[in-house]
């Protein structure tokens, strides 16, 4: 393909300079490297498609969802940049539609239902005491930043509303923060269960 593309070019240069005839050695020649070159684009062209087909197909086989949304922006998305959105140009306001919009996205359809289950989960949450924790459960900030850096995105929120994008994109001090609170609630839960024992 790059060798037809670049001797229908040539030609083409030669072609312009002699006047562009329209007879003659050098226009047939121009006329057969265009022919020449656009057969071989018409033969390929199945090809091409076949090719990125089977590239989305293995992708999604081999659970390669990055190289697979790869593909797919490379054949189906637009490269033309929004200029506004719903009229507007302001960064302030299409911030703000893009955070409504978002916000009805996530919101429940049935907030008394998601109410209820809220309140069921807690009251389970209530009753559970989880395994004993001994003085060899510490928790570290390399730890921490490890277990947040390994949550995969792109899943449902918590009962706060909270998801792994929220860990993973803030300051890198939540890890410090948060492996003092685990070691705090560790200290208490362990001092309440030898106060349970003597009791």
């Amino acid at each position: 393909m790059n060798i037809l593309k670049e001797a229908s070019m040539e030609v083409n240069k030669a072609w312009k300079p002699a006047g562009k005839l329209r007879h003659g050695t050098i226009f047939h020649n121009r006329q057969s490297s265009r022919t020449k070159y656009r057969k071989r684009l018409k033969e390929k062209q199945p090809y091409s498609t076949e090719v990125y087909k089977n590239d989305l197909h293995e992708a999604l086989l081999q659970k390669k969802t990055t190289a697979f949304w790869q593909c797919w922006s490379s054949k189906f998305e637009s490269v033309n940049n929004c200029s506004h959105v719903e009229g507007c140009v302001d960064p302030d306001i299409v911030a703000n539609k893009f955070a409504m919009n978002f916000q009805k996205t996530i919101s429940c359809n049935d907030p008394h239902q998601a109410d209820a289950l809220k309140l069921s989960y807690m009251d389970a949450r209530d009753n559970y005491h989880g395994l004993p924790i001994t003085d060899y459960h510490k928790f570290d900030t390399e730890l921490v930043s490890s277990i947040i850096n390994d949550l995969k995105l792109g899943k449902a929120l918590d009962s706060d509303g909270l998801s792994a994008e929220h860990l993973q994109f803030c300051h890198p001090v939540l890890s410090v923060i948060l492996a003092k609170l685990f070691n705090v609630f560790n200290h208490v839960l362990m001092r309440q269960m030898a106060l349970d024992i003597v009791t």
